[in-house]
């Protein structure tokens, strides 16, 4: 089978995908070891998404423009606030944070950029929390 032609899972790295991917990695990391979030954008920031990729692709690029921003503050409150509650994160928070502040502070021509994101375990570590 030829995989040339295949999509990739590989997003431009200062798309909005990155930054609301993250968000809800941290959100969900954060709810699984009791940090409690003073606000975590779940309906808003979903919200947001869906209308950036439609002003997007109906060509409205300073709307698409201003609702990647707004993800990306939101993405950086999320970090902010896990900081402030969190002073010692388990390990795989800490990797998720440093993917988030990674990807929060990347611009267009920087070097080693993070293009995509997943992060293992989280489904692992769901299991061993929770029960």
């Amino acid at each position: 089978m030829d995989t040339t032609v295949q999509e990739k899972a590989i997003a431009f790295p200062t798309d909005a995908r990155l930054y609301h991917k993250s968000r809800r990695a941290l959100v969900k990391l954060a709810k699984v070891m009791n940090i409690d979030l003073r606000q975590n954008y779940e309906r808003t920031g979903r919200k947001v998404f869906i209308k950036q990729g439609r002003y997007a692709s109906a060509g409205q690029y300073n709307r698409a423009k201003k609702a990647t921003k707004k993800l990306k503050t939101m993405l950086g409150c999320v970090i902010r606030d896990i900081e402030r509650k969190c002073s010692n994160p388990e390990a795989l928070l800490v990797k998720a944070l440093n993917t988030a502040r990674k990807i929060f502070s990347q611009k267009r021509n920087d070097k080693n950029k993070v293009y995509s994101v997943f992060y293992p375990g989280t489904s692992f570590l769901l299991s061993a929390f929770l029960g």
